[in-house]
């Protein structure tokens, strides 16, 4: 089994590479790995993203905006199936729940998050009960504001 994982600053890394796959500059080289591995015979293959990159850009607001995340999405849902099957594709905290249904039926998408870590680090903290959370944006709120109850919280924009 091999697990392909992009860390919280959307770097790949694979045997102690690290690349960036938030940049447009070498999305092309990060792709092209991704697609050649299932080819090498893999019983399995998951590739982890700690961070989906152009999720944040599902909407389009003004004619012109291009939804970036469908696009990804729909690039991601071509990895090559490989000896085993399709490619578990395991996202951390996606931007929008509704870009799960951007996936087509080449990838096996799988949500996870990483509040409760989160949750369970801030209680840890000697000053737990003065901490705020701060949301960047309206829809960071609406997102995760319902798992973060506990803590006081402001949008911050």
């Amino acid at each position: 089994m091999m697990y392909l994982c992009i860390n919280l600053t959307g770097a790949l890394m694979m045997d102690s590479q690290i690349f960036s796959f938030s940049s447009p500059s070498v999305i092309f080289e990060q792709l092209s790995i991704i697609f050649a591995l299932p080819r090498l015979f893999l019983a399995s293959f998951t590739l982890v993203l700690l961070f989906f990159p152009t999720g944040s850009f599902e909407r389009m607001e003004e004619e012109g905006d291009v939804a970036t995340a469908f696009t990804m999405a729909h690039i991601l849902s071509n990895i090559p199936i490989s000896r085993g099957g399709p490619t578990s594709l395991v996202i951390y905290d996606i931007h929008a729940l509704q870009d799960r249904f951007y996936f087509g039926d080449h990838v096996l998408p799988c949500f996870e998050t990483g509040i409760p870590l989160l949750k369970r680090r801030l209680h840890q903290l000697p000053d737990a009960e003065n901490i705020s959370i701060a949301f960047p944006d309206d829809g960071a709120w609406k997102r995760f504001y319902k798992q973060l109850q506990h803590f006081s919280h402001d949008c911050v924009q």
